[in-house]
Formats: structure tokens, sequence, C-alpha cells
């Protein structure tokens, strides 16, 4: 008797395991059905909800699905957000190469209404950028950055 309950047992156990595995396969496959059927905002509220809880490259992927299904809509906002959560993955160079798109893309829009919208994200990315010259110069303590960058620029000759 104690043999029949313990197959018993184990089968049900696989049973269990098993369709637990079915329904997380679907359920990731309906997720993604859905999620094809998102439009912009979806995408945004994904992504801030990651960056609120500190998954930035969560956030930084969904940001970039985003720009692939909305590829000419709120690009300087979109550049703005990518840049930040590189921010706060302190991958200051990335960072910076989104942040200075947002003054490239600002530049380009066409209707005063797009400019006045998006301002704020210049503001913005002209602080994270301050900010981001400051971290990198207190990784500097002696600060000998501009030195080193002299440095680069002149040739060594060979003292024999």
């Amino acid at each position: 008797m104690k043999v029949f309950f313990k197959h018993v047992t184990i089968f049900l156990c696989g049973f269990f395991i098993l369709s637990t595995c079915l329904s997380c396969a679907s359920f990731s496959e309906a997720k993604r059905k859905k999620r094809e059927k998102w439009i912009f905002d979806n995408y945004l509220l994904e992504a801030q909800s990651f960056t609120n809880r500190r998954k930035y490259l969560s956030a930084i992927k969904t940001l970039n699905e985003m720009n692939q299904k909305f590829p000419d809509k709120e690009k300087v906002m979109t550049n703005y957000l990518i840049g930040y959560n590189y921010y706060e993955l302190k991958t200051y160079k990335v960072a910076k190469k989104y942040l200075d798109s947002v003054f490239f893309l600002f530049r380009e829009l066409g209707s005063d209404e797009e400019r006045a919208e998006n301002e704020k994200f210049t503001v913005l990315a002209t602080l994270l950028l301050e900010k981001i010259d400051h971290a990198e110069n207190v990784f500097d303590p002696y600060e000998v950055r501009p030195e080193i960058e002299k440095m680069r620029e002149k040739k060594i000759k060979p003292a024999f």
C-alpha cells in the first residue's frame, strides 16, 4: 500500500510540475501576443515601472522595443529616458551618447509646439550631463584627467 501511495505521489508531483511549465509557456505566449497589440503609452508605462523598481536594463529593453515599433514618435523623450537609465547603471559613456542625441533631435523638431513640449528634456539632459561630468571627476582624486589627455596628444620620443 505504501508503494502505491509513493507512486501516486510521484505521479501527482510530476503532473503538477508539467502543468505548471505548460501554463508558464502559454502565459508567456499570451503576454507576447498581448504586447504586440500595445500602444505607445503601454510601453512607456512599463519602462517607467521598470525604472521605478531599479530594473534599468529591462527599462532600456522596453524603450528600445518602443523605438522600433514607433520610430517617429517622441524621439527626444525616448532618447532622454534611455540615457537616464544608462546613467543610473553608471554606464556614463553610453548615457552621454543618448543624452547628446536629445539636443540634436530637439533641433530637428519642426513646430514651436513640439519644441515647447520637448524643451524640458533638453534641460534634464543638461543636468544629467553635468552630473556625469562631476561623477567622472570624482573618480579622479588628484584631478589629473586634463594632464592625461594632454599627454595622449603628445608623442613620446625614445630616450636613446
